[in-house]
């Protein structure tokens, strides 16, 4: 583990290539990405289909490793951890947010939640608290007992926000949150990340082709082709409508639970 607290992620000329599969050659996804990214930051990575995003969040989700390089992420080196070690690390540093959701069907919202404090082994009472408390604090407080198949995509992506935080992670990787979302829900669900990044010091980390949810983000970067560039700093701003005003009056706001801002 790394003792710089500073940096929330760390890439040190990483590649990553895929070797040859049939008749196809190998594949470079990642060619020597070299980034360093504070804690408590905001960060958007727009590309295009291909270009190496999604290989890159395999990579700090500790789900794939590097061909080269190293990749540090809230000062675990993940080249050089145990496979006992990286499922602990990715049940505990970092929470996921799909564009899918991912939420299991035959579970309730509060159950979704629930699962990963179960894997860490947290008792029964403590990790339904907890979980009702994540749920009222996106929002969904009043829906803690129904199923996804009863709920909206944008009411779904809140509950997959609150199950990514169930764990007090450092790091939240979204990989295209908004993709499934209509644009009132889409500025609901980045509002929300902000939140969650103000209130906990969460570094937030979302792969998109989306300009308006990168803007959402204070950094941007660029990949292509496996290259990752900077592009810009934002100073976040989500757009609202008339619309959105119906939903802010129960606008998600984080619960005051047992986590210190850094």
């Amino acid at each position: 583990m790394s003792d710089d607290k500073e940096y929330a992620i760390e890439l040190e000329k990483v590649s990553k290539e895929y070797p040859p599969h049939g008749k196809a050659g190998a594949v470079s996804a990642l060619r020597d990405v070299t980034v360093h990214l504070r804690a408590g930051t905001s960060i958007a990575i727009r590309g295009d289909s291909g270009s190496g995003k999604t290989t890159l969040l395999n990579l700090l989700g500790g789900m794939d490793s590097a061909s080269q390089g190293r990749v540090v992420v809230g000062g675990w080196d993940l080249g050089h951890l145990s496979e006992p070690d990286l499922c602990e690390y990715r049940a505990t540093k970092v929470g996921f947010v799909f564009q899918t959701f991912n939420l299991l069907p035959e579970l309730t919202a509060l159950e979704n939640v629930e699962l990963p404090m179960e894997a860490v082994r947290t008792g029964r009472s403590e990790r339904t608290a907890r979980a009702t408390r994540l749920l009222e604090s996106v929002g969904m407080g009043e829906r803690t007992r129904h199923r996804p198949g009863r709920l909206s995509g944008g009411e779904q992506q809140r509950v997959a926000i609150a199950r990514a935080l169930a764990n007090d992670p450092d790091v939240i990787l979204a990989d295209e949150p908004t993709g499934n979302l209509d644009q009132r829900s889409r500025n609901v669900v980045l509002r929300l990340l902000q939140t969650v990044r103000e209130k906990y010091g969460t570094t937030i980390v979302i792969v998109t082709h989306d300009p308006s949810v990168a803007a959402s983000c204070e950094k941007e970067y660029r990949i292509k082709k496996g290259n990752l560039r900077w592009v810009a700093d934002h100073a976040p701003v989500v757009t609202s409508s008339a619309d959105d005003d119906e939903e802010d009056d129960d606008e998600p706001s984080p619960d005051d639970g047992d986590r210190s801002d850094r």
